[in-house]
């Protein structure tokens, strides 16, 4: 199984929110720091090796408490390898339980299925259309850098 180089270390990514609609809603980017250790739980939508590109849904643990208040939030995770760089963007689908799953439903459109505390522990699911934030991705090009910055966008539904 081959990982990121970011995960060895800590994991700086482009994070977009998420907010409570039903209905489609577009999503720009910003930047947090995820920390490897705290990744509870990781589905691998996409590893292709010809491109280096990994899609991945992850179950990040936060600062939680003891009772039933969100102790994870869901994260997509797009990254792809390059010979001199890394690009990396982090979608921010919202606190949870956690991740209970994920799947690859098309080029470019995703699943993920989480239970929300905030919405009496019902299961939420979303479907991610992330085709233009891998289009955005697959085609950036770096200059000096190892880590390129993105700015891109998904749809949620």
């Amino acid at each position: 199984m081959r990982l990121p180089v970011s995960l060895f270390g800590s994991l700086l990514v482009a994070t977009f929110a998420l907010g409570s609609s039903a209905m489609a809603e577009t999503v720009e980017s910003s930047k947090i720091l995820i920390k490897p250790s705290r990744i509870t739980k990781r589905v691998v939508l996409v590893d292709n090796q010809e491109s280096n590109l990994r899609v991945q849904a992850l179950s990040i643990f936060e600062q939680g408490a003891t009772d039933f208040s969100n102790t994870s939030k869901v994260v997509l995770a797009i990254s792809q390898l390059g010979e001199m760089f890394q690009v990396e963007a982090s979608f921010d689908l919202g606190g949870s339980i956690g991740l209970d799953s994920a799947k690859r439903i098309g080029p470019g459109l995703y699943q993920v299925t989480f239970i929300d505390a905030n919405k009496g522990m019902s299961t939420q699911v979303l479907t991610i259309d992330a085709r233009k934030a891998v289009s955005d991705i697959k085609n950036i090009k770096c200059e000096d850098d190892n880590a390129c910055e993105i700015k891109t966008s998904v749809d949620l539904k």
